[in-house]
């Protein structure tokens, strides 16, 4: 269901000798509202089926709207119109072919995947950032997707660019490197 730091969430699943009782938490970010449940294992049900059954208990009783709370409430705020002339400002600027010549030059690799991968990346991020006082209005799906994405770095999203990171991070790609630390800015503001 996408738990973690900021989306508070948790369980304790317990041996009963004639099955399981699993107890289940999800609170919302603020921790003023939250859904609990204890669910007990029926004939032969494993732990991990029983925990599947209760995550899809919670998400009937509500809990994508309650995780997302927190979330929504943050991109309605100022930060949102931040990131959005953060946007406009830092990222709407050409596409940095030069450098990505640059990456194969002195790392090697295909210059039609370094762009292909670097240009889908982009978009996405562009995508969310131009729309950051808007992603409210998503369903709570597609924003926990939107957090998701957003706290991938690039050499996350595209893990073979892991052998270039020393190259856009400190070398001599000047305009990968601006566009890549705005990313991080807009993405870090919005996770």
């Amino acid at each position: 269901m996408g738990g973690g730091c900021d989306l508070p969430l948790g369980a304790h699943c317990l041996s009963t000798g004639h099955g399981w009782s699993l107890h289940a938490q999800i609170l919302q970010p603020d921790g003023e509202q939250s859904i609990q449940l204890t669910v007990d294992s029926i004939l032969n049900e494993s732990a991990p089926e029983l925990g599947q059954r209760a995550a899809e208990q919670m998400i009937r009783l509500g809990a994508l709207d309650l995780l997302t709370t927190g979330l929504v409430d943050r991109l309605m705020s100022p930060l949102a119109q931040e990131i959005e002339e953060t946007y406009k400002r830092e990222m709407c600027k050409r596409f940095p072919n030069a450098d990505c010549q640059t990456l194969v030059w002195f790392a090697g690799g295909d210059i039609a995947e370094i762009v292909t991968e670097l240009d889908l990346y982009f978009s996405a991020l562009a995508g969310y950032a131009c729309s950051a006082t808007t992603l409210h209005m998503r369903s709570p799906k597609q924003l926990l997707a939107a957090k998701c994405f957003l706290i991938e770095d690039l050499f996350e999203y595209v893990p073979a660019f892991a052998r270039y990171r020393h190259l856009i991070e400190v070398c001599d790609v000047p305009e990968l490197r601006e566009k890549n630390k705005s990313i991080r800015i807009c993405s870090y503001q919005t996770s």
